[in-house]
């Protein structure tokens, strides 16, 4: 088969079948659905978008296609730092809790930080990109739905359509994900993924500047202050170290806009200013919510631990032995705790090689190594303020982020010398590009 302008292309692929396609579909979908956790099984944690993301995988391994080598040469170390998190939790559970609720616990965190990254890794790279804005453009809807409760319906409304967490009773903004915490982290995920996007022309401007207004609006209205600031440093982190003159050209006045704005006393989310912007210009973070709560919880956290060190309490056993009855809402202090030294030093190597594989990917596309390595930051500040983190939720949007820069090359794309002689040509990093043969490796 002769190709167009032979001297730029540089490989050959077959004409992708109904099945890759298909696969492509659900992958797309599985990551619009992402944010909607409405959509599960009862009480279940099983979503539609975990359902789309297990047919992604069988149809990978039926087909013999699925990327075994997540993460590269560091598969075999992360593999090793999951078993040693999950290996401490297990020997506490054993001994002093419930193994059959570690069961449950330790496939959860396999599903989301073990074959998922299998799944993503082994699709398309450019396809990637585009499962990236799906899912910031799912955060998006799934946002303009919650804001639509909140400002159309009461509490009771809301609550008997979708639940009591979509909006709180105090107006704070849980959106389809229904927990208004986790909310703001997927939004603080979302605007990231989102500068990423409109960097590689996968959205106009006009739309991108509709999307960020919305998800900026949302951020507001979850009343988190991590999430609030974790986005303000995460954005700072993707605009220096990718292109430090945009930074100066946008974040900058986007920032003294911020401020003149707040200054101006021009309306904001009544959650928000009660929660977080009394915290933010008094400097007292006891107004930021459960601060205050959560800190003693830390602190009984840390005292137990001293008797947890080669022995942890078992999954779900600190609530039980905690005299405030609840979880610490810090997860490096709840595997110490629940499952010793043993899972803590495996949490400790996890972000350790998440860090690396941003790095990596820093040095092979500066704008997608600042998205993975942004994204990482907000996993990080969340980490020390959740108590748990196996919903997929958590690790899938790193993961995508990851797999922009070291998923496989399968789709063909060349350089067309006569852009208008093609119906299919698009930017990439600023550079007309043309799709010759969509399809996979032979």
């Amino acid at each position: 088969m002769a190709y167009p302008y032979d001297q730029n292309v540089v490989g050959y692929a077959p004409p992708l079948e109904r099945i890759e396609r298909f696969r492509q579909l659900c992958l797309g979908a599985a990551c619009f659905l992402l944010s909607w956790h409405v959509l599960r099984v009862g009480d279940f944690n099983f979503t539609a978008s975990d359902f789309l993301f297990l047919v992604c995988f069988g149809l990978f391994l039926v087909r013999n296609r699925l990327n075994m080598l997540a993460l590269n040469v560091m598969t075999a170390h992360w593999c090793a730092a999951l078993a040693m998190m999950l290996g401490g939790l297990l020997i506490g559970s054993v001994f002093n809790g419930d193994p059959l609720r570690w069961a449950n616990i330790a496939s959860q965190y396999i599903f989301g930080f073990l074959l998922l990254p299998m799944v993503l890794m082994s699709e398309d790279r450019m396809w990637i990109r585009k499962c990236l804005l799906y899912f910031v453009l799912g955060v998006a809807a799934s946002q303009i739905v919650a804001l639509s409760m909140a400002s159309f319906f009461s509490f009771e409304q809301s609550k008997e359509l979708l639940g009591p967490s979509v909006v709180a009773g105090n107006g704070r903004i849980g959106g389809l994900v229904s927990d208004a915490n986790l909310n703001g982290a997927v939004i603080a995920f979302s605007i990231i993924a989102l500068f990423n996007a409109h960097h590689h022309g996968l959205i106009r401007n006009f739309f991108a500047i509709c999307v960020g207004a919305v998800l900026l609006w949302a951020l507001l209205s979850t009343a988190s202050f991590t999430a609030f600031a974790s986005t303000g440093i995460a954005t700072c982190i993707y605009f220096v170290w990718s292109n430090l003159g945009r930074f100066m050209k946008v974040g900058i006045p986007l920032i003294v806009c911020a401020v003149a704005y707040i200054a101006l006393g021009l309306p904001l989310p009544e959650a928000f200013s009660e929660r977080v912007l009394g915290a933010v210009l008094s400097g007292d973070l006891s107004q930021a919510g459960t601060f205050t709560h959560r800190s003693a919880l830390i602190a009984e956290a840390w005292e137990m631990s001293k008797d947890t060190l080669f022995v942890g309490l078992g999954v779900d056993r600190f609530r039980v032995e905690s005299i405030h009855g609840m979880p610490v809402h810090q997860f490096w202090m709840l595997l110490l705790t629940e499952g010793g030294i043993l899972s803590f030093t495996g949490l400790v190597l996890m972000f350790g090689i998440l860090g690396m594989m941003g790095i990596r990917a820093f040095n092979m596309h500066r704008e997608d190594g600042a998205m993975a390595l942004a994204i990482l930051v907000i996993l990080l500040i969340f980490s020390t303020s959740i108590p748990h983190m196996y919903n997929r939720l958590w690790i899938t949007p790193l993961m995508l982020a990851l797999a922009a820069s070291f998923a496989r090359n399968i789709q063909i794309y060349f350089t067309p010398e006569i852009v208008g002689e093609y119906d299919d040509v698009f930017e990439v990093d600023g550079t007309p590009t043309a799709l010759a043969l969509r399809g996979q490796q032979p």
